[in-house]
């Protein structure tokens, strides 16, 4: 897929789209916790994300557009890296993209400088992210 890939920080304004992507039934699959997000519940979450300072939380953007999201949950040394795709953009290597740039950010943002490891968990299920995850130097 061509334009130009961006991750930026999310902001308040991305609170539907990501509510909109939890909810998407193959992402509710692959996830930790597969049920439905009230959006009370879903508000409730991203509120605490975006003010957390142990949180970084991105919108992936191609060509201007949303088309997923990355997170590393910081904690001393460590970060949890996780991402996901929106339905319409899943399927085009996009998710080596995002997940090459989340990791860039791993190193290169001041409120992660502290980080040495970097680890994603990922169902055993879902085959695609764990041999993306394994691609990338993960084991």
């Amino acid at each position: 897929m061509q334009g130009k890939y961006l991750l930026r920080r999310a902001t308040p304004e991305d609170e539907e789209v990501l509510l909109l992507w939890k909810n998407d039934p193959t992402t509710r699959e692959n996830s930790g916790d597969s049920r439905v997000v009230t959006s009370e519940e879903h508000h409730n979450w991203f509120t605490r994300r975006l003010q957390s300072e142990n949180v970084l939380l991105y919108i992936f953007c191609v060509g201007g557009v949303p088309a997923g999201q990355g997170r590393l949950d910081l904690l001393g040394y460590t970060a949890e890296i996780s991402y996901g795709l929106a339905p319409e953009f899943r399927g085009k290597g996009l998710g080596r993209k995002l997940l090459t740039q989340l990791m860039e950010k791993a190193i290169s943002d001041p409120q992660a400088s502290e980080i040495t490891v970097l680890y994603g968990q990922v169902k055993y299920s879902n085959v695609i992210s764990k041999k993306l995850f394994k691609s990338l130097g993960f084991k």
